[in-house]
């Protein structure tokens, strides 16, 4: 079985505003609490029986009720914004096109503030 499985997720969590809401208590996770932490790359990630999932995929499941096709790219490029209208299901070279927009425009802020500090 996968660990993005929808009925395991939705039985888990609601999502509300680029979040996921616990449906219950787990451990000492409550009830009503917004599920899940960031990474040091960036992305959110829950726990799922154990296993670490990446919360935009989550989300993508549980509100389009399957999985995606190819990869979630963040449209805004902002890794952890996941609110539905910032997911899209593409190929990998589409994400890779993304991605690498987000290096250039990195490049672009440090030479223009160059030897400004």
């Amino acid at each position: 079985m996968s660990k993005y499985n929808y009925k395991e997720i939705a039985s888990r969590f609601v999502y509300q505003d680029g979040s996921l809401i616990r449906r219950c208590n787990i451990g000492n996770q409550k009830k009503g609490s917004i599920a899940g932490y960031l990474t040091k790359k960036g992305y959110r990630v829950v726990k799922i029986n154990q296993a670490s999932c990446l919360e935009h995929i989550v989300i993508w499941v549980l509100l389009k009720k399957r999985l995606p096709t190819g990869e979630i790219d963040h449209i805004n490029r902002i890794k952890h914004d996941n609110r539905i209208e910032n997911l899209r299901d593409v190929s990998k070279s589409v994400n890779s096109i993304n991605r690498a927009a987000s290096d250039i425009d990195s490049v672009d802020i440090l030479e223009t503030n160059k030897g400004q500090f």
